[in-house]
Parts: C-alpha cells; structure tokens; sequence
C-alpha cells in the first residue's frame, strides 16, 4: 500500500510540475514529509533527516546560476560568438565545446558547473548550425567528465 501511495505521490508530483512549470521537487517535498509522517509514523526529523540537501543545495545553486546567466543573455551571445567564430568549419565546433568543457572542468569548476554553462551552448549552437543537438550535449558532457579527473581539478 505504501508503494503505491509513493508512486502515485511521484506521479502527481511530476503531473503538478509540469502543468504548472515549477520544479518538481518542491512539489514532491510536501508529498514526502506527510508520506514519512503520517503513513510511515516516521518522526518529522528523520523524514527531514532522509531529504538529500547537499544534492538539494547543488542543484538549486546551479539553477540559480542557469537562470541568470539566461535572463541576461549570455548564454546566447556566447553561443553567436561560437558560431561566428566557427563559421568556416561548423563541424569543429563540438570538438571546441569539449576542449573548452575539459578545460572549465579542469581549472576547479568542476562537472556540475560545466553541465550548466556548456550544455546549453552546445545545444543551441548545434542546433542553430544543423548538427544534431545530442552531439554537442554529448561532447560537453565527455569533457565535463574528462576535465574533472586531471589533477588539478577539484576531485581529480
């Protein structure tokens, strides 16, 4: 019975979120803490206690982060001078994407940071040039991931 409660709380959730364009998880959070309390008899601190805040306090820094660099502009007008600076070769430009993302990655950003600066300028590169969005998002994720393994990175 609690599976279902569960599910159908989460189905609900994303329903909500989506309708209404706002993060799910802060839909789902109420459904959590009375879930815990009231259908488990969990004490409100250990239903606090279970909440993942560090994911929580990353995801909602680079959210943050996302919607300003957006509401300013700069992703797109980095985007315009990648693709300005790209317009004799457009196909190197998901090589630069992930030469610049290791390289973001590897100063101390880290992969997070490179996910919320590089991922959407690559898609909207790719797409604005006719290669295929996956791609771009695919290199700025690779070298996310590669950057954060060398050694002077924050977890290499």
């Amino acid at each position: 019975m609690i599976s279902l409660t569960i599910g159908l709380a989460l189905a609900v959730s994303i329903a909500i979120g989506r309708v209404r364009k706002i993060n799910i998880g802060l839909v789902a959070i109420p459904f959590a803490y009375i879930i815990g309390a009231f259908f488990m008899h969990m004490k409100p601190s250990d239903v606090i206690d279970l909440w993942p805040t560090h994911i929580f306090f990353v995801i909602l820094a680079i959210s943050l982060f996302f919607g300003f660099a957006m509401a300013n502009g700069t992703l797109a007008e980095i985007a315009n001078g990648l693709l300005y600076r790209f317009r004799a070769a457009p196909v190197m430009l998901p090589v630069m994407i992930l030469l610049v993302s290791v390289l973001i990655s590897a100063l101390g950003a880290g992969y997070y940071a490179v996910m919320v600066l590089m991922a959407p300028i690559a898609l909207l590169t790719c797409r604005k040039i006719g290669i295929n969005p996956l791609v771009g998002a695919l290199c700025a994720d690779c070298g996310g991931r590669w950057g954060r393994t060398l050694w002077s990175a924050s977890t290499g």
